[in-house]
């Protein structure tokens, strides 16, 4: 696919200006042949099972071509003159494949620096990665207004009151000490009345038309320290979920003690 698509931009998009040629070619060999050795008629007997006719008859064959030789180590012996003889045939086969896939242009191009957007978006393959040679299209990450990051600020500060106004009922839920409870709330009231100021703020600008900057900051600060000033609060308000379970529990057998 790859190879596909290079060639289809190289041809500046127009197939009609581009062949793919695919060469494709198979070969069989067939070698034969056989292998001799030199025997003497003891190796000759042993061979043919001691038949003493076939091994005479060899023998006098091989005296008329002249298929023989005398043995180095025993010139002169008869018994041990050695027969070139037929051993075994041996055959050979050879298969092979072979594939080249070639590309031809009419007319000259490239496809480096082309834009993906051009081409009607990312070029999918086999494996989603991007192709060689073609660079991804660079999404450029839109910077959000000074409206919207008002309006996100705003967003935040209200799941922020919201949660300072559970806390007591939370600490309570947990067993939390009623001094410790107190200190807390007491604490959170301070955070709660910075938040209430910069919200306020922030929606007289946007109301009255007003620069966002400076005020929606003062807001995203505000929300900033009350996330760190409440980390405390927020561990003893945890309640260990054995602990949850089992007032839940109370809580509805209380109806059934009471008839």
């Amino acid at each position: 696919m790859r190879a596909l698509f290079s060639e289809y931009l190289c041809c500046q998009e127009d197939w009609m200006a581009s062949s793919l040629v695919m060469t494709e070619s198979q070969e069989d060999s067939e070698t034969t042949g056989g292998r001799f050795s030199w025997l003497t008629k003891p190796d000759l007997l042993v061979k043919y099972h001691n038949n003493s006719a076939i091994v005479q008859e060899l023998i006098a064959g091989k005296l008329v071509s002249g298929q023989w030789k005398e043995h180095p180590e025993f010139p002169g012996n008869q018994e041990m003159r050695l027969y070139r003889v037929w051993m075994e045939d041996y055959e050979v086969n050879e298969n092979r494949h072979s594939r080249n896939l070639s590309h031809v242009r009419e007319t000259e191009g490239s496809y480096e620096g082309i834009d993906a957007s051009a081409l009607g978006g990312a070029v999918p393959n086999s494996n989603n990665s991007s192709t060689p040679g073609i660079p991804k299209e660079k999404k450029e990450k839109k910077e959000k207004t000074d409206d919207q990051l008002a309006r996100a600020a705003i967003v935040k500060v209200n799941a922020n009151l919201l949660e300072i106004s559970q806390w007591e009922f939370k600490l309570k839920t947990a067993g939390v000490a009623p001094v410790v409870a107190t200190a807390f709330v007491s604490q959170m009231q301070t955070e709660e009345q910075n938040l209430r100021e910069a919200k306020s703020a922030l929606e007289n600008a946007l109301a009255g038309g007003r620069p966002l900057k400076d005020v929606t900051d003062r807001l995203d600060a505000a929300n900033t320290q009350y996330r760190g000033a409440s980390v405390q609060i927020r561990k003893h308000a945890t309640v260990p979920k054995a602990r949850a379970a089992k007032a839940k529990a109370k809580g509805a057998a209380a109806p059934n003690g009471a008839a």
